[in-house]
């Protein structure tokens, strides 16, 4: 058995971050999530992997729909941490670059020896801007 099929019998959470009041220039980060739904149940796609399991059917996949947000750190940090504390592994669909700080958050309460693994454009690893954490700090010194 491969890393995929296991992978697939794991207990995962969709869920969507439509946010982007913190955007540095322009607004729309906040479709993402419905964004990335669409172009994943469309016609031109499947839900198979690439050992041919159908996530639309597999055990524990469940999309969990999107996230209300209005204080975009707490709503976020409390809703991803619920979902974890059901024992389910998170994938957020985004919204801008300042989700992942509260993401990290409720992940780092949970699994204080969490190891990250950025996969992005462009990091935005540099200071907070406007004093709003629109940019993940190098160092996070409030975990």
């Amino acid at each position: 058995m491969n890393l995929v099929d296991r992978t697939v019998d794991l207990p995962i959470a969709i869920v969507g971050i439509p946010f982007d009041q913190n955007s540095t220039f322009m607004k729309g980060a906040a479709q993402g999530p419905g964004a990335i739904r669409s172009a994943f149940h469309s016609h031109s796609s499947n839900y198979f992997t690439e050992s041919v399991r159908n996530l639309g059917s597999a055990p524990g996949y469940k999309d969990y729909q999107d996230l209300q947000v209005v204080n975009y750190r707490n709503d976020i940090k409390n809703g991803v941490g619920r979902l974890l504390d059901q024992g389910l592994r998170v994938v957020s669909l985004g919204g801008d670059h300042s989700i992942t700080y509260p993401i990290l958050r409720a992940y780092s309460k949970r699994y204080p020896n969490l190891h990250i693994l950025q996969l992005d454009a462009h990091p935005d690893l540099t200071p907070n801007s406007k004093g709003a954490g629109t940019h993940t700090p190098v160092l996070l010194p409030e975990f």
